[in-house]
């Protein structure tokens, strides 16, 4: 509170309720008489739920890396090989291309959806535009997307993968195993990935983490109080109804997209915006960064030594001092 940090806590199971009623950071006790203290939850049925679509492309993170990061992330939290992980990029792939999220992708801007559709999305770039006060004139229904600046395209590819959900990728790897039926290898392969994936499609988890709840980002996540000097505390908790692949996954990706999005605020900050330092709390790090044990959901080679982290993750640690960004572990189980 006195260094107005904005504070993740990425906390696996329900250990840290406390910091709610922590001096300081409440309304009646904050500088600003604002609130500087949340908490979310994952775990289907909870009462204050994070409502999150997964396949949304986030404000600052190019459609094409973000689909690379989530298939990645999905397939490290369950220690899942590389057959299993090039199936997850290429059912997302085909997705974001059929819904055309790939928005700075040649191909896609020479096809059908290489032009605005209608009336909405051209609202959606004079919007753009007029935020950064520049010409209005000369969008129309039809204006191709290779006339449109990169932050043009990433509104209009944010805006597209609001529709997209896992229950659609799902159904698209049900495909895939439907025509797998003479290579048996592949098809217990991709029945390891739907063992994992099919509980995000279901049920209550559906709906907290499918397009009905597009319209949450994440990135704005800690930000609290004045918009001048925003900072606060918030706790991701994971809780004991959520199996430990889900809270993985969805924790991993969570911190990597709070990791990306501060790097380009970073940059954004040399024009004069101001963003505070953030710092990211993994507790029981060491299934948050190399994933639970797959069992018969992973077709990792039996003589792979240890337990590999993502290289994203990789990254996080080696740059984060370079914006701003502080990582804290903590570990239950060192070895790991």
């Amino acid at each position: 509170r006195f260094w107005h940090y904005r504070t993740i806590v990425l906390d696996f199971g329900q250990g840290w309720r406390k910091a709610l009623n922590w001096p300081g950071i409440g309304p009646k006790g904050s500088e600003d008489s604002l609130g500087h203290v949340d908490i979310r939850q994952l775990y289907p049925g909870s009462p204050r739920p994070l409502r999150w679509n997964i396949l949304q492309v986030p404000k600052r993170i190019e459609p094409g890396r973000y689909r690379s990061m989530v298939a990645e992330l999905f397939a490290n939290a369950g220690r899942m090989g590389a057959r299993q992980l090039g199936f997850m990029r290429r059912a997302l792939t085909e997705l974001y291309y059929e819904a055309g999220v790939l928005t700075g992708d040649p191909k896609l801007q020479n096809g059908p959806l290489g032009h605005l559709q209608d009336e909405r999305e051209v609202e959606l770039i004079r919007n753009e535009r007029r935020s950064l006060g520049e010409d209005l004139n000369e969008l129309h229904p039809g204006t191709l997307l290779e006339s449109l600046s990169p932050s043009e395209l990433q509104a209009l590819a944010v805006y597209r993968s609001r529709k997209l959900d896992v229950s659609k990728w799902v159904d698209r790897l049900r495909t895939y195993k439907e025509k797998l039926e003479r290579d048996q290898v592949s098809r217990t392969s991709l029945e390891g990935v739907l063992l994992r994936l099919e509980q995000f499609s279901e049920g209550h988890m559906a709906k907290q983490y499918g397009s009905s709840a597009s319209g949450t980002g994440v990135e704005d996540l800690g930000l609290m109080g004045n918009a001048d000097n925003p900072w606060g505390i918030i706790v991701i908790e994971g809780g004991a109804e959520m199996d430990e692949y889900s809270k993985a996954a969805l924790l991993s990706l969570l911190a990597s997209i709070l990791y990306s999005d501060a790097v380009t605020r970073r940059r954004e900050a040399l024009g004069g915006k101001h963003f505070p330092p953030m710092q990211i709390f993994f507790e029981e790090a060491n299934k948050v960064l190399t994933g639970v044990s797959g069992g018969a959901a992973s077709d990792q080679g039996s003589g792979e030594s240890g337990n590999p982290v993502s290289h994203l993750f990789q990254t996080m640690w080696r740059d984060g001092r370079k914006y701003n960004v502080f990582l804290h572990l903590m570990a239950q189980t060192v070895s790991e």
